[in-house]
């Protein structure tokens, strides 16, 4: 018995005119790399690396809903970001940080931490600013950089996986 995936079109962000379709989990999101481009070194790489100017589709290993909160932060102006990071929780501030750290979205994640120190006294800054390196130290290694994710180019309508030299796949 096979299991089929069910993968659906994010409500939020599929945008009938973006250039990337990105696949995290069982979700579709389409952007506009340039978009992207900015904020993150990450995806700059892979954006500017990539052989065409047609769509093409770039697969992550990350939660929907974290790939989500990215595409919030990145369309929201500056007013209404730091709304966001006012108004979230403790724990999904941690999960802006990581995933901004995990893309290399430097600013943001400094004003991410930033929100999260300033929720304590002054007095425990340092306690927090030392949590937050240890949990990045932590996940930092598992993160897999973008630039080597499964990046599939558009040949013709018909999409091919480029074979990753290091392991032929």
């Amino acid at each position: 018995m096979s299991l089929a995936r069910c993968i659906y079109r994010d409500p939020e962000f599929y945008a009938e005119n973006g250039d990337c379709v990105v696949l995290v989990g069982d979700a579709l999101f389409k952007i506009n790399s340039a978009d992207f481009f900015g904020y993150s070194a990450v995806f700059r790489d892979l954006f500017y690396n990539r052989e065409t100017s047609d769509e093409f589709l770039v697969l992550l290993e990350d939660a929907p809903e974290d790939f989500r909160d990215l595409c919030r932060i990145f369309q929201a102006q500056p007013t209404k970001l730091f709304r966001i990071f006012r108004e979230a929780s403790f724990l999904r501030l941690l999960s802006f940080i990581m995933i901004l750290h995990k893309y290399e979205c430097w600013l943001y994640a400094d004003w991410a931490k930033q929100a999260i120190y300033n929720r304590f006294p002054l007095e425990h800054r340092d306690i927090l600013a030392s949590l937050v390196a240890f949990l990045l130290s932590i996940v930092s290694p598992i993160f897999t950089r973008v630039s080597d994710a499964h990046l599939i180019h558009n040949t013709g309508g018909y999409r091919e996986q480029e074979d990753d030299p290091m392991t032929g796949v």
